[in-house]
């Protein structure tokens, strides 16, 4: 039976899932701070962070998409919690690309500031709801755990 992506024995995708996390926290800590002190160098830092965010979430999403597609014979009742997980997942990381492919040399103005300034706010937010759900799906359902829970409840 399949158990999802593992290397060892363990989930590669819980491995994976800090990257992203941090690195997109990072661009948004770091964009943040650039507009507010207008800092050349914290824009391009947070441009940096940002293209790290973006390939560590290709990698850790490809890990959580094979184990999302075992779990349904491993942990069927976590599909509800597993899916909405990855529509906010995937969300935060479309939003990411495309603040990156509208990214210019100078923190943005007028119309496009706000806009940058949502786009940051929504990916603090999906990664946070992301996050809290990928935990519930570890600690509440047991996925990637060793004898999973609903496995066992079947």
């Amino acid at each position: 039976m399949s158990r999802g992506l593992r290397i060892g024995g363990h989930p590669l995708h819980a491995a994976l899932s800090d990257f992203p996390i941090v690195l997109l926290f990072l661009w948004v800590v770091l964009d943040g701070a650039a507009l507010v002190q207008g800092a050349p160098l914290l824009w391009m830092l947070g441009r940096w962070a940002l293209i790290g965010g973006i390939a560590a979430a290709v990698l850790a999403a490809s890990a959580g998409f094979i184990d999302y597609l075992a779990l349904g014979e491993t942990a069927p009742r976590a599909v509800r919690t597993a899916s909405v997980h990855l529509a906010v997942m995937l969300s935060v990381a479309s939003i990411a690309v495309l603040a990156l492919v509208f990214r210019g040399a100078a923190p943005p103005t007028g119309t496009d500031l706000a806009v940058h300034v949502a786009a940051l706010v929504l990916v603090a937010a999906g990664l946070g709801a992301g996050g809290w759900l990928g935990g519930h799906l570890v600690f509440h359902h047991g996925v990637g755990v060793t004898g999973d829970r609903d496995e066992r409840s079947g």
